[in-house]
């Protein structure tokens, strides 16, 4: 019942196939009202062999966030921090510039007048979530807690596992702040082997700066190998990135986080237990397909392109560095 899906390559497999276990994900894209600049084309040539040779920064795009409110990250740090009615507050009062007009209007109102009823009255009906939250704390008045616990279950899991990307991404960023490189290793990162198969990173680490550098610096070139970041749970221990642990530290004293948020017991389920994710994502076969006048955008250029990026990273990242 899939619209527009073709299967090819079919061969008998150990395991079925599951949601989550393709390797990756093809994207062809249109970038259009493109600047008609000298040897245009020429430079976006260059830029992308650049990519295919080192990749980007694999950054958890906005959608991770929340694309018209993008705060699941802070909701997600307030449930582990058991500060629920912050968490009430983010979720139901706070306002954001891209969200619907409507949406902005009853969030304010509510935030003013402290009105529960009209409020339940006034809220669309497509802001559900919003609306059951409102309606538990008409009943049992004060009773934040109880209002956080009628969000589904998986979706109270998404603004936990969205924080944890926050903290990636900060890691990440600030990385690059230090002037530290991207697409080389330093002494204490933790470096992935791959696995033969799809690639993917495997628990096989160890720590640049002994005595497998040299090679761990060629699996790095023949691209079996890559240096990870944690995505801190229950159960990481930051020892295992020596470089990353000086970064997180500063991060957890910036952000004013207690390093006791990671015993909650919202966060000591399984999948919360911590995992790792390669610093840089590169793309398979990025290329022009096709680079034309823009028939929308008269006097300016538009290009096809066509690249696969393994399951997890993000198109909106490789978009980001091509536009920068």
């Amino acid at each position: 019942k899939l619209k527009d899906i073709f299967i090819r390559n079919i061969q008998p497999a150990k395991k079925p196939v599951r949601v989550g276990s393709h390797r990756g994900n093809n994207f062809t894209i249109f970038l259009r009202n493109i600047e008609n600049t000298k040897n245009l084309k020429i430079r976006i040539e260059n830029y992308i062999t650049y990519l295919n040779d080192y990749g980007f920064p694999n950054y958890f795009g906005l959608q991770r966030f929340g694309n018209y409110r993008p705060n699941s990250h802070i909701v997600g740090r307030f449930l582990l921090e058991e500060d629920y009615k912050n968490a009430f507050k983010e979720f139901v009062l706070t306002t954001y510039s891209t969200e619907l007009p409507i949406s902005k209007t009853v969030r304010k109102e509510l935030n003013i007048n402290g009105n529960l009823k009209k409020a339940y009255n006034d809220f669309p009906k497509s802001l559900n979530y919003e609306r059951n939250m409102i309606h538990h704390l008409i009943e049992k008045p004060g009773d934040y807690h109880g209002s956080i616990n009628t969000l589904p279950s998986a979706l109270k899991r998404l603004l936990i596992s969205a924080f944890q990307s926050f903290l990636f991404n900060k890691m990440l960023s600030l990385r690059v702040e230090k002037g530290f490189p991207l697409f080389r290793p330093l002494e204490g990162d933790a470096i992935s082997i791959l696995d033969d198969y799809n690639g993917n990173l495997t628990q096989v680490k160890h720590i640049y700066g002994k005595s497998y550098d040299v090679y761990l610096k060629k699996a790095s070139e023949l691209n079996r190998a890559a240096v990870v970041i944690p995505i801190i749970g229950n159960n990481t221990n930051l020892d295992e990135f020596p470089l990353m642990k000086s970064l997180v530290e500063e991060i957890l004293k910036q952000e004013k986080i207690d390093r006791n948020i990671f015993n909650s017991e919202l966060i000591k389920e399984p999948e919360f237990k911590g995992s790792i994710r390669a610093m840089i994502a590169k793309p398979t076969m990025l290329r022009i397909l096709e680079f034309n006048d823009d028939d929308l955008y008269p006097g300016k250029k538009k290009v096809k392109l066509e690249f696969s990026l393994l399951r997890g990273s993000y198109a909106t990242m490789l978009i980001r560095e091509l536009i920068k």
